[in-house]
C-alpha cells in the first residue's frame, strides 16, 4: 500500500510554497480524475493530468469527489477542513509532512480524524522520528533531470540576493543562477539552495549530487532542523569557503 489511487479526488494543497502543489500533483497521478486546490499562479509541467483551481480559501471547493487528500495541514490553513467537509467524501487521506511542534494547534487530534495518514518519508529517515502514527510512503518528490551540456562549477537555486555580499564574493565564475521554479536542473558540480525545503532537499538527495543549503526561517517548516539532519546546512562564510 502506498499513495491513494483510483476514482476521483479533491486534493487540498494550500500552503506557503510550491512544494505543497508539487506533492499534490504527484498524488493526483494516481486518480482517474483529480482537482487540485492551490493558491499559486504558477502552473508546473506536472499539472497536465489534473484540474487546478486557484483559491486562497478552499471552503466551497471541498466537494464533488470520492476521496479528499489534504497536504500537511489537517484542518487546512483557514480551518476550512472541518468535520462537515470531511463527511462529504467517502475516503479521507492526510499526507502528513513534519511541522514545528506547537506551530499548528491541535495537530495530533486533527490528524486522527482521517481514514488514512500517510507519512511522506521512508521509515528509516522520517522527520517525525517516531512521533507520528501513519504509513510511510517514501519521499513524495519529483525525479529531477539534469540538463545536457557543459557542467558549471556551481548552481545556486533560489534568490541569491539573500546571501550576504561577502558570501556572494566567493561564488566561482560561471556559477548558474536559478531564481524561480524549474522543470530541469542545470548541470553543475555543486548545488547551493537558498532554503532547505522538503521538496528541494529530497529531490537533490535523490539525485545524489553535492548539495548544501542556507536554511530560511518559516512559520511551520523547520528548515534548520532538516538541514542539520541531512548534514547540508551552511551557516557562515567560512563554511561556504571550505565547501567550495
Amino acid at each position: 500500500m502506498g499513495l491513494p489511487r483510483g476514482g476521483s479526488a479533491v486534493i487540498y494543497a494550500l500552503g506557503g510554497g510550491l512544494g505543497h502543489l508539487t506533492r499534490a500533483l504527484l498524488v493526483a497521478r494516481g486518480f482517474a480524475r483529480a482537482t487540485v486546490l492551490h493558491a499559486s499562479a504558477v502552473r508546473p509541467a506536472l499539472a497536465t493530468h489534473a484540474t487546478l483551481v486557484r483559491t486562497s480559501d478552499a471552503r466551497d471547493a471541498l466537494r464533488g469527489a470520492e476521496t479528499l487528500v489534504v497536504d500537511t495541514f489537517p484542518a487546512g490553513l483557514r480551518r476550512e477542513v472541518d468535520e462537515r467537509a470531511l463527511r462529504r467524501f467517502d475516503r479521507t487521506v492526510l499526507l502528513r509532512r513534519y511541522v514545528r511542534p506547537g506551530a499548528y494547534e491541535d495537530d495530533e487530534a486533527l490528524a486522527a480524524r482521517y481514514d488514512a495518514v500517510l507519512l511522506p518519508y521512508p521509515a528509516e529517515a522520517c522527520e517525525w522520528e517516531g512521533a507520528a502514527d501513519g504509513l510511510h510512503v517514501g519521499h513524495v518528490v519529483r525525479e529531477l533531470i539534469r540538463e545536457d551540456g557543459d557542467e558549471a562549477p556551481l548552481a545556486v537555486l533560489g534568490d541569491a540576493a539573500v546571501l550576504p555580499p561577502a558570501w556572494r564574493a566567493l561564488l566561482p565564475a560561471r556559477t548558474r543562477f536559478v531564481a524561480g521554479p524549474f522543470a530541469r536542473l542545470p548541470r553543475a558540480a555543486r548545488y547551493l539552495s537558498i532554503g532547505a525545503g522538503y521538496n528541494l532537499c529530497y529531490e537533490l538527495r535523490g539525485l545524489g549530487v553535492d548539495h548544501r543549503a542556507v536554511p530560511q526561517e518559516r512559520r511551520y517548516d523547520d528548515q534548520f532542523r532538516r538541514a542539520d539532519r541531512l548534514g547540508v546546512g551552511l551557516y557562515d562564510r567560512d563554511a561556504l569557503a571550505r565547501w567550495l
